[in-house]
């Protein structure tokens, strides 16, 4: 007996040394993976040729090499201290500390907007972008823009102005703090000018450039029916019948797709297929109506039912959304638990699909394909994301007779590229009761069927499809208060 115990408590000894040794291996493995994993690339860098007073935009890219998403913080420097900012994502209006979230082998555009003050000609600006990244700062890269400002030579006496083309206009910044999607673009007076010629683009770079006003006055107001969600750069000149100056300094806006002003509409019918067997009209309208704070926005809602042969009441209600984000904030109404299944009807920003996928919507699995091509309800073409619930899941709890949806029984459409909206929504209930499925099914299909959003277009159909034939156990006769309950979309 005591040999027997000497030789158990080597074992244990000799066990705990090798998983002590195996623990070690595993932390001092992890922290060399994780100093060696992968790299950040910031590309390209510049070197330009400029003149002193301009304004000076890089147009950058972020690319992550390693196998994760990881959220970079990128930090621009300039030798000289000039003005400099970074801008991208939900930051249009410049930062010099950026963060960019970057998904596996993606990536990310940014830009550098650098101001070079006037009366520095001869000098040389390096202006540094450093990107490090938030799970491993081991992992970094950097990027220098070199900005040659060259000497401008000025005479001690300037006769006249020949040939005499008008100075350079200075555009304004574009204030737009209501969030609605309408805002006026001004400018600077600029000498020997007679008029002003205002571009708009939806791109740095201008290669969409369209011309939106021609005349003498120094502002232009968007008009209506207002800008619908996209960011929009401006920039302006003089001309006189010498000819044009060069482009101003660029300016520009952002239209979220949450804006004040914002009014949606769906639309569609509820199958309830009971010993009623019934068809019921859902509707409800949207109107973003304002601000309650600075990234707060508050939709108010109508919602009814039309045809309404189950006396089913209409709800009015508020709800708050973040202007920059989407997300969801709160409600007037309260939440009732019953309910085990939510979905957004405006998609958030940060959520982005691709064909094949599995994206969760309110917790649960979803399959994802497309960007496919269609028509709105009101005819507007447009690309969409489908998404279809891979598993079957509880929908309503209510006690014994419960809701779920099998396989395949919820589409959703959404668009994918400026609005978000949810475009289509179809979802098929199945009941069960005391733990037995029924033949008992509720189906609601309904389809945006206005929205500001787009510019105004003809009315085209869209095809939906009742799938409400079955042959399952039949329970008894609903009561009239369960289907109020119940029957809600």
């Amino acid at each position: 007996m005591f040999t027997n115990h000497v030789n158990f408590s080597r074992i244990i000894v000799k066990v705990s040394l090798t998983a002590l040794l195996g623990a070690l291996l595993l932390v001092i493995g992890t922290t060399y993976v994780l100093s060696q994993i992968g790299e950040v690339e910031i590309s390209p860098s510049y070197t330009r040729k400029v003149t002193s007073g301009q304004v000076v935009v890089y147009d950058h890219v972020l690319t992550n090499n390693t196998p994760f998403t990881d959220t970079f913080t990128l930090e621009v420097n300039s030798t000289q201290g000039w003005p400099v900012e970074l801008i991208g994502g939900i930051y249009p209006t410049g930062t010099v500390l950026l963060p960019l979230q970057v998904g596996a082998q993606m990536t990310v555009p940014f830009q550098i907007w650098l101001t070079v003050p006037p009366g520095t000609g001869g000098i040389t600006e390096i202006t540094t972008i450093t990107a490090t990244s938030q799970i491993s700062p081991t992992v970094w890269d950097t990027a220098m823009d070199t900005t040659i400002v060259l000497t401008q030579v000025y005479l001690p006496l300037v006769i006249k102005r020949w040939p005499p083309i008008p100075y350079t206009p200075s555009l304004d910044s574009v204030n737009n703090a209501d969030q609605d999607n309408y805002y006026t673009v001004s400018w600077s007076n600029a000498d020997l000018a007679q008029t002003y010629i205002l571009e708009e683009a939806t791109s740095s770079n201008f290669l969409d450039a369209q011309v939106i006003y021609q005349g003498a006055s120094l502002s232009w107001t968007v008009p209506s029916p207002g800008k619908t969600p996209d960011k929009y750069y401006y920039r302006v000149k003089a001309r006189n019948s010498w000819g044009d100056s060069p482009w101003s300094n660029v300016r520009a806006v952002t239209i979220y797709p949450l804006f004040v002003g914002l009014q949606l509409r769906w639309d569609g019918e509820g199958y309830i297929r009971t010993d009623l067997n019934l068809n019921v009209g859902w509707h409800v309208e949207r109107n973003l109506n304002g601000l309650t704070d600075a990234d707060t926005i508050r939709s108010h809602n109508y919602s009814w039912y039309d045809p309404n042969p189950l006396e089913l009441d209409s709800e009015v209600s508020d709800s708050y959304y973040s202007v920059t984000t989407g997300n969801f904030k709160s409600s007037s109404l309260p939440s009732d638990p019953a309910w085990k299944w939510d979905y957004p009807w405006i998609l958030p920003y940060d959520w982005q699909f691709s064909n094949g996928q599995t994206a969760y919507v309110g917790g649960q699995a979803f399959t994802v394909s497309g960007p496919h091509s269609g028509y709105t309800a009101f005819g507007k073409l447009v690309q969409y994301w489908r998404l279809v619930n891979r598993d079957k899941f509880l929908y309503y709890d209510g006690s014994s007779r419960k809701q779920y949806v099998h396989p395949g029984d919820i589409t959703l459409h959404y668009e994918s590229g400026k609005t978000r909206l949810l475009l289509h929504y179809d979802v098929l209930r199945r009941f069960y009761y005391d733990g037995q499925l029924t033949s008992d099914t509720v189906q609601y299909i309904y389809n945006l069927t206005s929205a500001n959003s787009f510019p105004p277009v003809s009315v085209t159909s869209i095809e939906t499809v009742d799938r409400t034939s079955d042959t399952r156990k039949q329970t008894e006769p609903f009561e009239r208060e369960d289907l109020r309950q119940l029957l809600e979309p």
